[in-house]
């Protein structure tokens, strides 16, 4: 028997959620209540972070976005970890704290004013205050140690000349003198008179030399003494009342939300999924007449394929 009336209303909506009802109750109550109960659990479970802000400029020679980089730099956020003692605070080794940091600090740039805006969260809203007020002293203590190391690589190198500069302005100066001692301070004959002039050049200019580099290493250590402050914070951190993020009730607002739209999303797809995983099975195709509605063709049918013969059927 042809097939194809049968099958030709199959995947109406109102003949798959009938076969399917079962599936369907489930997405609409069972699974939306399953969901709720899972994420509401999630979220008890959840610790409550608290957030703390702290505002500065930055006057050194990087540019803000750099300087903003820098706070989440491994040197910067050791320095915090020394100086608040976190690794006995959090009772962890120093890369776990280190870790800890970078994942809970985050930075934004004021582009009209170039001010920077650290932004720590974390469980603990003391410790989330004491980091976000440290951070930008440690940013200043790191650019403080970059610009102290290079003066005083600078006023090496000045000593070092200045040493050598002197000891060959001395021997240019012995030599001067020992010049005009034999053949006079303003000799007549014009060889002595260039030779003297010569070593007079040599002596003059090496020993100028020798002063400017005295000059400079003289403003070196007036700038190395006056360094200044490169971080100069605007809005101290506070210790945070409310939770960072979404509120609780937002929050499960959120999850029942969610919820009821994956359970419905469940009723509406998941019976024609088994619909089609399950072609073969009549029974959710179309369903069984009555005995008593059969025609005599079906009923020979029905005898030829189960071995049963109707009544009367002998003759």
């Amino acid at each position: 028997m042809d097939e194809s009336p049968q099958l030709s209303g199959r995947f109406l909506p109102s003949k798959v959620y009938a076969r399917w009802k079962w599936t369907v109750r489930f997405g609409l109550f069972a699974m939306p209540l399953i969901l709720f109960l899972v994420g509401g659990f999630v979220l008890y479970l959840t610790p409550t972070k608290y957030e703390s802000k702290a505002v500065f400029d930055y006057r050194g020679s990087r540019t803000p976005a750099e300087a903003a980089a820098l706070l989440k730099s491994r040197n910067v956020q050791v320095d915090v970890c020394d100086a608040l003692e976190l690794n006995k605070r959090l009772d962890c080794d120093k890369e776990t704290v280190v870790e800890v940091l970078t994942k809970n600090t985050e930075t934004r740039i004021d582009a009209a004013s170039g001010q920077i805006e650290v932004v720590v969260t974390h469980v603990q809203k003391e410790l989330a205050r004491d980091i976000a007020a440290e951070l930008p002293k440690a940013l200043d203590r790191y650019e403080a140690t970059l610009a102290r190391n290079a003066i005083n690589r600078q006023l090496e190198a000045l000593r070092l000349a200045i040493r050598n500069g002197e000891d060959k302005a001395g021997i240019h100066r012995k030599d001067l003198l020992q010049l005009i001692s034999v053949r006079g301070e303003h000799p007549t004959d014009t060889a002595s008179q260039l030779d003297v002039t010569a070593s007079r050049i040599d002596w003059e200019q090496e020993f100028r030399r020798v002063t400017d580099n005295k000059s400079r290493a003289a403003e070196l250590d007036l700038e190395l003494a006056s360094l200044g402050k490169f971080a100069t914070v605007h809005t101290d951190p506070v210790i945070a009342q409310n939770r960072a993020g979404t509120k609780t009730e937002d929050s499960l607002t959120e999850v029942s939300l969610e919820s009821l739209g994956y359970g419905l999303l469940f009723a509406l797809l998941v019976p024609y999924l088994f619909e089609l995983a399950c072609p073969n099975h009549r029974r959710f195709i179309t369903p069984v007449k009555k005995m008593s509605t059969l025609s005599d063709d079906e009923w020979s049918l029905t005898a030829k394929d189960s071995d049963l013969v109707p009544a009367g059927g002998n003759g």
